[in-house]
């Protein structure tokens, strides 16, 4: 029997789950001393000979037992194969439910939810050995077929294509995971029918005989007392012993870019009174950060400011989500069209204050009250409990009520503050709107740092302003406009040259900059400022580096990556060699001119976007796309008052705009096919 994935509660938000550090609830004194104090003693915590760990976990509080097992593992990049963790856990969904049909057990009755890591259910009390064993054989066996995968894969296909994601997954938080994270990284990928087709059997075989091992996985039952003991833990463990263990690859999740600009995404829909919202950025934060309480507390804090005033139909919810590798700020909720401006811009003042300014003692008493009887509620949540024990974030003593309590105590109004300052960013928010267009259009023009929104479909899809131009190739809008400039043969048979241009800034001029260059083998370029040389960049094709007062320093990879296109005079007929790609996005009309779309692919991962004019065939715009340590960013570039040097033209305006700077670059003399000695490359 196939198992419609439409019964299974599969939940996949890149990797991150909300950090609710919450106390585990377990075997207390007695039902009464329950209710005031949560001690810890785990009736049982086993570790097999193949490396499984297990948990037995009671207390009287639980009026339902549950079970949660989680396998420890970062799987990297799919990328063609993109939802292939999901495809797997499918798969093995679908055993264990062949599996539960052969017992006395309900299948729906064990309220089955999934992730990518972990899967969780409700057994009943007096059948949890016959569900641990037919978990064990689903795991263990993994023997799932073509024809299992095949009608999985269709229903998966069936889901994408009308949900716009996978099942559990809204389409707002998986676009929004794309944009904090990029399609560069694990986080930021987003499955599509192609991905999903190319999907084989044996990749969600493999798949499972790398990641899904007894030694990287943990099982946690929970139950009330005298449904388990110490001797039937150990004989449930019995079941996975012919489970080998195996070593499991160690991929490493490169640390996620942190946005320094203010961006706006939208979603256009045909909603005319609410609009849905995901505002947020990515922080240096891990379970069991001990800031973690301190942050949690400050986003009730924040909540509770956010939604003063708002009607019943209206919410924001603030959390910070985190899990072994990274995590993020999210705010999020729905709002009536007429308020979501003043409410992001409100977002940001809130953010600013609260690591500005000291919380009053009310509301820090409030939200401390708030989170400990969430805590509390937790406590009898026999599921939660199981879940995030199995997960080995933190040791389960500090989940005590002793130790949440110390933790909350520890939350003062000056720790707030400090821990606030020092992880969040108010000022680099990326937003995510789904609602009328008008809206999005005033969200961009009040906070976008660039002004230039990025429009998505429900699907997550970038919607590109660009009109697809069948047949036309990239080489041929670089030939004609090398001929447009001079005739591409003279580009490639320049062989230096000597410039010296002017940079403006804010009215004035910061540097003249004359450059050297020797085509083909490199270039300096020497910025002189009050009369002096102040500093040279030295670029061939091997190495760049530094001269700054006649000292030579290192130049960092990406400036060097940056640069080095500079090599050549016709660089865009040598993309090959700059390990770049390129493809034409299509036409595009504005301002009364009609232009064709380029797009470069760089192996550093950097991302140029060229416009050229479609009738004179010159270089208009271009947008350059680079991620870094501090985020992605992104330059915009316009070539302007083109001016022939020995019949050559090139545009002697370059105006270069980041975060809302702008500079200029004014060519104030060029000469072509002068001798330059290739002696100034050298490190002296």
């Amino acid at each position: 029997m196939t198992t419609p994935i439409r019964m299974i509660a599969f939940c996949l938000s890149a990797g991150l789950s909300f950090m609710q550090f919450m106390p585990i609830a377990v075997k207390a004194q007695s039902p009464s001393s329950a209710q005031s104090d949560i001690s810890l003693d785990a009736i049982a915590d086993i570790e097999r000979d193949n490396g499984l760990s297990l948990a037995m976990i009671e207390s009287p509080l639980f009026d339902q037992s549950a079970i949660a097992i989680n396998w420890s593992y970062n799987r990297g990049m799919q990328t063609d194969r993109t939802g292939l963790a999901e495809a797997h856990m499918q798969c093995l969904l679908q055993l264990f439910e062949k599996n539960v049909q052969k017992t006395t057990l309900n299948w729906d009755s064990l309220r089955i939810h999934a992730t990518e890591h972990t899967v969780s259910f409700t057994p009943p009390n007096q059948g949890m050995a016959e569900v641990i064993s037919a978990l064990a054989v689903a795991v263990i066996a993994f023997d799932t077929d073509s024809v299992d995968w095949a009608a999985i894969r269709t229903e998966m296909e069936a889901v994408l294509q009308t949900n716009g994601a996978l099942l559990g997954t809204e389409p707002m938080d998986q676009l929004m995971d794309h944009i904090l994270f990029s399609a560069k990284h694990p986080y930021g990928e987003i499955p599509d029918s192609t991905s999903l087709s190319a999907i084989s059997l044996s990749d969600i075989m493999e798949f499972h005989r790398q990641y899904f091992r007894p030694n990287n996985c943990r099982i946690v039952i929970c139950s009330a007392p005298k449904v388990a003991d110490e001797n039937s833990a150990s004989q449930w463990a019995s079941a996975f012993d012919e489970w080998k263990s195996r070593s499991v690859p160690v991929s490493s999740i490169s640390r996620p870019a942190v946005s320094r600009n203010t961006e706006v995404a939208w979603i256009e829909s045909d909603e005319l009174k609410f609009v849905a919202f995901r505002a947020g950025h990515v922080m240096r934060l891990k379970p069991g950060d001990s800031e973690a309480w301190i942050l949690r507390t400050a986003a009730t804090i924040l909540e509770q400011r956010l939604n003063d005033g708002l009607t019943v139909d209206e919410n924001i919810s603030v959390h910070f989500k985190s899990d072994a590798n990274t995590g993020r700020f999210i705010a999020q909720g729905i709002l009536h069209r007429s308020k979501l401006t003043n409410r992001m811009s409100q977002l940001q003042e809130e953010l600013q204050r609260i690591t500005d300014d000291l919380v009053t003692e009310v509301e820090l008493n409030a939200a401390k009250q708030q989170l400990s009887e969430a805590h509390r509620s937790n406590a009898s949540d026999a599921r939660w409990i199981a879940t995030h024990a199995a997960k080995r974030t933190e040791s389960l003593i500090s989940w005590s009520t002793a130790s949440v309590q110390h933790r909350l105590d520890n939350a003062s109004a000056n720790e707030v503050r400090r821990v606030a300052n020092n992880r969040l960013r108010p000022r680099n928010l990326n937003f995510l709107g789904d609602g009328p267009k008008e809206v999005g259009l005033d969200l961009g023009t009040a906070l976008d740092s660039d002004g230039n929104i990025d429009w998505y479909d429900d699907a997550g899809h970038l919607l590109e302003p660009y009109v697809p131009v069948p047949g036309l190739e990239a080489a041929r809008i670089f030939d004609a406009y090398y001929e447009a400039c001079g005739g591409a043969n003279a580009f490639e048979t320049t062989k230096s040259s000597l410039a010296v241009t002017r940079m403006d800034a804010e009215g004035g001029t910061v540097y003249t900059i004359t450059t050297k260059s020797l085509y083909g083998t490199g270039f300096v370029a020497s910025y002189e400022a009050n009369g002096q040389v102040m500093m040279e960049n030295v670029v061939t094709i091997e190495d760049g580096f530094k001269r700054q007062m006649g000292i030579n320093q290192k130049m960092s990879t990406s400036e060097y990556d940056r640069l080095r296109p500079q090599i050549y005079l016709d660089r865009l007929l040598r993309l090959s060699e700059l390990q770049g790609t390129a493809e034409v996005l299509g036409s595009y009309a504005t301002k009364g001119t009609s232009q064709y779309v380029v797009r470069i692919h760089y192996a550093d991962a950097s991302e140029e976007t060229l416009f050229f004019d479609s009738v004179s065939s010159k270089l208009i715009a271009a947008v350059v796309k680079r991620s870094g340590g501090s985020g992605v960013n992104t330059t915009h570039y316009e070539f302007d008052q083109y001016q022939s040097y020995d019949g050559l033209a090139f545009p002697t305006v370059i105006t270069q705009t980041t975060n809302g700077r702008s500079i200029q670059f004014i060519t104030e003399a060029m000469d072509l096919n002068i001798r330059i000695s290739p002696e100034i490359f050298k490190r002296y």
